[in-house]
Formats: C-alpha cells, structure tokens, sequence
C-alpha cells in the first residue's frame, strides 16, 4: 500500500509539471537538423506514451487533492479530531506510555535502591526533636553486621539490584 501510494505521488510529481517558460516547443525544417539531432527525433509511439503518463500524472493530483480536502474538511470534525487523536495513539502511544510512566517508576526505584543501601551501609541522619523552628538532629549508624563477609555480601548485592534495576528500566523505557 504505502509503495503503490509512493509510486503514485512521484508519478504525480514527474508527470504533472507543467512545461516552465523555456521549454516551448520549437518546430523547425528538416534540413536545419543535423544527422544526430535526426537521430534521437521523438517518434509517434513516444510522445503517445509521454502523453499518458501526463494524463495519469494530472489524474494522480486531481485524485489526491481531492482526498486531501475531504480529510481537511472531516478532520474539522469532532469526530474527525477523535479519529486523529485514536490514530496518533495507534502510532506513538506505546512509546509515549513508557516514557511517562518508566522514567517516574525507574526514579522511585532507584531512590529506594538508595535508602536501602543508606540504612544498612552508610547511616543517616534522624530527626530527634523539635520545637517550634529548633530541630536537633542525631546519626543513626548503619545496621551492624555480626561479621564483615555480610556486609560485604549485603553491598554487593545492593550492586547487582540497582544494575539489574537500571539496566531491565532501560531497556523498557528506550
């Protein structure tokens, strides 16, 4: 289909320029033709198949302004907006769909990915009181380990997550 339409719109476009201003057609006595100009004359058969493919080039443009009108006029339409709207959805909703809605998850994600890793590695900071606009804060250490293997264990698979995560997000969102 979009080959045929595509044959259509540059035969339209090859066949149905009108001649420009220094194109007329001269006619002038056989003696004042040379041998090789003779030679490459246009023949009856040629200029009747050069004729068609003028018509079917005429007949193209006629055909596809008058779609073009038509879909202008319907696109007018609420309906006509409501069908546009459905086929833009058809053609890029899916990739609009995960662009807006991956980028938040992956974002969530990757925050608690690092919560995560601040309350068992690192420690944070907590609130301990407040009054009024005075607050006073304390630093929680990060959960003990009882041997250093666990820790290291636990790091490493906070590692492999967060690059799984980043990497499965990724490919869903590009």
């Amino acid at each position: 289909m979009k080959l045929t339409f595509a044959a259509l719109l540059l035969t339209s476009f090859a066949f149905g320029q009108q001649q420009a201003e220094g194109d007329k057609l001269i006619t002038v006595p056989q003696r004042y033709v040379s041998a090789e100009g003779v030679a490459h004359q246009q023949t009856a058969e040629v200029s009747k198949w050069v004729g068609v493919g003028r018509a079917i080039g005429i007949a193209t443009k006629e055909g596809l302004s008058a779609v073009v009108d038509e879909a202008n006029r319907f696109g007018a339409t609420k309906v006509g907006t409501f069908i546009m709207a459905m086929v833009a959805w058809r053609i890029v909703g899916h990739d609009f769909l995960r662009v807006i809605l991956g980028i938040p998850i992956w974002i969530a994600g990757v925050l608690l990915w690092v919560w995560s890793y601040r309350r068992l590695h690192i420690g944070y900071r907590a609130l301990k009181t407040k009054d009024g606009k005075a607050r006073e804060w304390e630093s929680v250490p990060p959960i003990p380990f009882k041997t250093g293997d666990g820790k290291v264990a636990s790091a490493c698979i906070h590692v492999a997550v967060l690059a799984i995560w980043c990497g499965v997000w990724m490919a869903l969102i590009f």
